[in-house]
């Protein structure tokens, strides 16, 4: 589907970037929900083990990408006064979710965990309310 509207470029590189940090979300929400099914690699054997390695790489790897995403997005938002905000927001809410997963990860502390989805319910919803800004700005 085509606009007839014309957007600035700055716009479009904020919108594809938001976009790429909602997938990132879902997919680490994904991972993250394995980990919890099948078990952290010291509760089980097998196939099921290699699995929740596998799952807990994934998961690692794509917070790595979304730290990178939530800083490279703050640049071509910077021009935009209603974008800037919500950028640094997500940016924040994904740095403390990820230092929430660290934690979790070496204390094994079941409250950090929840932190982290508390944090990962906060980026979806910021990053969402600035597709909704977006959507606005012509």
């Amino acid at each position: 589907m085509t606009s007839n509207v014309q957007t600035r470029p700055g716009v479009e590189e904020v919108r594809r970037q938001a976009i790429g940090m909602e997938a990132m979300l879902a997919a680490a929400f994904l991972a993250g929900m394995g980990i919890t099914l099948i078990g952290l690699p010291d509760e089980v054997e097998g196939a099921a083990r290699t699995s929740s390695q596998v799952l807990i790489g994934l998961h690692v790897l794509i917070a790595l990408g979304l730290a990178v995403a939530s800083l490279r997005i703050l640049g071509p938002a910077r021009g935009l006064a209603g974008a800037r905000p919500l950028t640094v927001a997500g940016a924040v809410t994904i740095w403390l979710t990820i230092v929430a997963g660290i934690v979790t990860m070496a204390t094994d502390n079941s409250w950090l965990s929840y932190l982290m989805a508390v944090g990962f319910i906060a980026a979806v919803l910021v990053y969402g309310r600035l597709l909704l800004a977006l959507n606005r700005t012509p």
